[in-house]
C-alpha cells in the first residue's frame, strides 16, 4: 500500500522495516559486491539484492554530475550536483571529498603532460598559455575582491 504526501511525493509504506544498502562484506577481501533490502528491528534482513560494484558505480556515478568547488584557501574539492549540504557534511566528515591545493591540481597537471610534444596538433604550449590566461583572470578576480574588502573596512590591511 502506498502512502500519499499532499507536498511530497508518492513513498511505499515500509512498516516496521527499514531499508538499507551496504558493501557485502566490508571487512572481507570481496568488498566488491553491495547489498540493498530491509532490515526489521531485530536486524533480520528480507527482500535483499546482490549488486556487482561495478552496476552500482556505474548507476551513481552517470546520474550524477561531478563539478570542482573552489574554496575561499585555495583548495579544490569535487561535489556532486544533487547531493544536499547535510549528505555532503558527512561526506567531508568521512574523507570522500577531500580538498586539494590548486597548485597541487596545477603541478600535477604540467607532470601529466611533462613528455607531450611542445607544438602540432598534440602540443601542450598552447593550452599551458590558456590556462596562464584562466589563471591570470582568476588572480585578478581574488585581488579585486581583496581590495573591495580593505577599502569597506580600513584597518583590515594590517591583519593580514
Amino acid at each position: 500500500m502506498e502512502k500519499s504526501h499532499s507536498d511530497g511525493p508518492v513513498e511505499p509504506e515500509v512498516g516496521r522495516l527499514t531499508p538499507f544498502f551496504e558493501v557485502e562484506h566490508p571487512s572481507g577481501p570481496d568488498n566488491e559486491r553491495f547489498v540493498a533490502g530491509f532490515r526489521d528491528k531485530n536486524g533480520k534482513r528480507s527482500g535483499v539484492v546482490s549488486l556487482p560494484r561495478s552496476i552500482v558505480d556505474r548507476a551513481v556515478l552517470l546520474e550524477n554530475c561531478l563539478y570542482p568547488q573552489i574554496n575561499v584557501d585555495g583548495t579544490v574539492r569535487a561535489r556532486p550536483e544533487d547531493v544536499p549540504n547535510e549528505l555532503f557534511a558527512e561526506m567531508l566528515e568521512v574523507g570522500n571529498a577531500p580538498a586539494i591545493p590548486l597548485e597541487t591540481l596545477v603541478a600535477e597537471t604540467l607532470d601529466m603532460h611533462m613528455y607531450e610534444p611542445d607544438y602540432g596538433e598534440e602540443g601542450v604550449l598552447q593550452a599551458y598559455r590558456a590556462m596562464r590566461e584562466q589563471l591570470k583572470e582568476a588572480l585578478d578576480l581574488v585581488e579585486s575582491e581583496i581590495a573591495r574588502r580593505v577599502t569597506q573596512h580600513p584597518g583590515t590591511e594590517r591583519i593580514n
